[in-house]
């Protein structure tokens, strides 16, 4: 390629989680207790987008275990082949977990400033969790969402 071009993936506008398997950026099985995101994911077949994703529940257990212990979710393209990604959740004003933030960016940058991404991504989401505190409407807010 030349000078000043790049490649760019088709990354899907929207993922829904239940389109593959419980595999997005905000993996939503984090919030649910270990037993019942196990029994869920053994109900069926996990489903693949890529040759990187994981179909094996016992994998994806252990990933999930990784995420509630470092609250950072990884697809190393998983989701969209060669797109990396990172993500983490936003607190509520009771720590509850309200929404997600993520980063992503082509696989080759991606794994080159992965450390950096993820204080990047982990800092967004303290300033939005800060300023959604600190809004005119303090106890409102959640009802706008």
């Amino acid at each position: 390629m030349g000078r000043g071009a790049h490649r760019s993936a088709h990354v899907p506008h929207r993922m829904r989680p239940w389109q593959d398997g419980m595999r997005t950026a905000a993996r939503p099985g984090t919030a649910c207790p270990p037993a019942a995101t196990e029994q869920l994911l053994r109900a069926r077949p996990l489903r693949s987008r890529t040759t990187r994703a994981p179909v094996d529940v016992d994998d994806l257990m252990r990933q999930l275990e990784d995420i509630r212990r470092t609250g950072v979710s990884f697809d190393h393209g998983e989701t969209v082949q060669d797109v990396g990604c990172a993500a983490t959740g936003i607190r509520g004003p009771h720590g509850e977990v309200i929404a997600s933030l993520s980063i992503s960016a082509p696989m080759r940058r991606f794994t080159q400033h992965e450390p950096q991404l993820v204080v990047a991504v982990r800092g967004a989401a303290v300033q939005v969790a800060e300023r959604l505190r600190a809004s005119e409407h303090p106890a409102g807010w959640r009802d706008r969402m």
